[in-house]
């Protein structure tokens, strides 16, 4: 985690993210993990886009199911 100037830590589970990515954790010395937040940010985007395909892919579903229900009320 960084620390902020307000002191509020920011960040995310390093431990956590070694389990899907671990390529971008970090060992220090004494055995601290630490994360490559320059090279989360890619993969954070990917995800983005494939959420947003996701989304898509949903609200096509949603639309079909919305137009059958309102035939059905007809």
């Amino acid at each position: 985690k960084d620390r902020e100037e307000n002191g509020v830590d920011i960040g995310t589970s390093a431990q956590k993210l070694q389990n899907v990515y671990p390529e971008l954790v970090t060992t220090d010395p004494d055995g601290r993990l630490g994360v490559a937040y320059d090279k989360l940010s890619i993969v954070s985007l990917a995800y983005v886009d494939k959420l947003y395909d996701m989304y898509k892919e949903l609200e096509g579903k949603y639309n079909e199911l919305k137009k059958e229900l309102d035939e059905l009320k007809k």
